[in-house]
């Protein structure tokens, strides 16, 4: 089996595989049928539609847009006496699962509406407790410097 397919027989207890969406980076060594739409077009398969990808927000984890395909596929062969009458084995698509998830950017805006704000403010705060902590640091100094002035010597 390749990237794009794998043997599920064992598991269904029947001649069965299971591919991408469309026969996408199925095994050349399959004989894989054309497929055409409900308006006759041919369906090639591509990486856009076709593979499985998940694409997260870096910051928050959420998934902003996803593809899931995956197809279940008889396998048609000379060997079992079902086929007896095929020349050569080929798979027939039995079962397509798709599902899509694509956030606009006003969803996004309002999902992590908070998270972003957080971001843009991240570097000013930054500054500031840079700012504060200088302060802090040279009043700190300022203040053991006069003390050590002002204790009298032994």
């Amino acid at each position: 089996m390749d990237y794009g397919s794998a043997n599920i027989s064992p598991i269904y207890g029947a001649f069965a595989i299971a591919t991408k969406g469309h026969f996408f980076e199925t095994n050349k060594a399959i004989k894989t049928p054309e497929i055409y739409g409900k308006h006759g077009d041919l369906i090639v398969p591509g990486w856009e539609r076709d593979d499985t990808y998940v694409g997260v927000e870096k910051f928050s984890g959420i998934n902003l847009h996803s593809n899931f395909r995956t197809q279940i596929n008889l396998i048609a062969n000379s060997s079992s006496s079902l086929f007896d009458n095929l020349e050569h084995d080929f798979v027939f698509p039995l079962y397509f699962n798709q599902k899509d998830l694509r956030m606009t950017d006003n969803q996004v805006g309002n999902v992590l509406h908070k998270i972003l704000t957080q971001c843009k403010l991240r570097f000013p705060v930054m500054i500031g407790l840079i700012v504060c902590t200088a302060i802090f640091t040279i009043c700190s100094l300022c203040c053991c410097k006069k003390y050590t002035l002002e204790q009298p010597g032994p």
